[in-house]
């Protein structure tokens, strides 16, 4: 079971959440639990985005061990050895000296921003705002947490299916454009899927919407003309076709789609387009 621990190295609760973690972890019975840390950066005062990029390529390189053991030295160097980690240079001798030994080739070339930018839009997405919260799939535990109620949490949490990696960035992506009104955030998240499912409806209506919410009137053009060639009868296509054809000034044009689609009921696309 995967169980994401959102956190700021800086912060001292997530501090205190992570031993109670592995406290909680030693005396689990259940499932095995692999932690994946996660960025999260609360403390305004302190800019922790290094620390929270080598988190991540930690893991890419080392896998999880040495991921916990990057957070564990980063933690303990701001807490308790008082070091700037808001410094690179501190941030790649930590993590060296913690066994992360890619860590300077690493952190002097850009690797890492992207997923960075994509884990931050997630906890945007699925409101994560509590430095420390843990999720599994669809369930969050927010804050400091007894070892009985992280013990509790993981063996509620293993009897529920987790969702496909797909599916679950498809409705992360969806809740920034329709609830966070984040289009150019909701087209980053899904870029993987677009080349990916380049032809999957859901992704490409979801593609569509996001377009013409940030105003690149000719992407979401281009993506509603293709489904509505694919299907004639799929009216919000031939909708948001319609829409986009009269904000790009191609008025017959427009009006030779929304005539078709009169009375349709355009569930958000007019408060995604303003």
């Amino acid at each position: 079971m995967k169980a994401e621990f959102w956190a700021d190295v800086v912060s001292p609760w997530a501090y205190v959440g992570k031993s109670r973690v592995d406290d909680a972890l030693a005396s689990f019975t259940g499932e095995d639990v692999d932690i994946v840390w996660r960025p999260l950066p609360v403390d305004s005062r302190v800019d922790s985005t290094e620390a929270a990029r080598v988190i991540l390529l930690a893991r890419a390189d080392g896998g999880s061990q040495t991921q916990h053991a990057v957070a564990t030295a980063l933690m303990e160097a701001w807490h308790v050895d008082e070091r700037d980690v808001s410094s690179l240079d501190v941030v790649i001798e930590v993590a060296q000296a913690a066994g992360f030994s890619q860590a300077s080739a690493l952190m002097n070339s850009d690797a890492g921003q992207q997923e960075l930018a994509e884990q931050l839009l997630r906890a945007k997405a699925i409101e994560v705002e509590t430095s420390p919260t843990m999720t599994v799939g669809e369930q969050s535990l927010a804050g400091i947490q007894e070892e009985s109620a992280i013990r509790e949490f993981f063996q509620a949490a293993a009897s529920n299916r987790e969702l496909p990696e797909e599916v679950a960035r498809l409705r992360e992506a969806d809740a920034l454009l329709t609830k966070h009104r984040d289009p150019r955030g909701a087209l980053l998240l899904m870029q993987p899927l677009l080349e990916r499912f380049p032809n999957d409806g859901n992704v490409k209506q979801l593609a569509a919407r996001a377009y013409f919410a940030s105003a690149q009137l000719a992407k979401a053009r281009q993506l509603a003309s293709d489904m509505v060639d694919q299907n004639p009868a799929d009216f919000y296509a031939r909708l948001l076709l319609g829409r986009t054809l009269q904000r790009l000034g191609r008025v017959e044009e427009a009006r030779s789609h929304l005539r078709l689609v009169d009375g349709f009921d355009a569930e958000g696309l007019d408060e995604e387009g303003t």
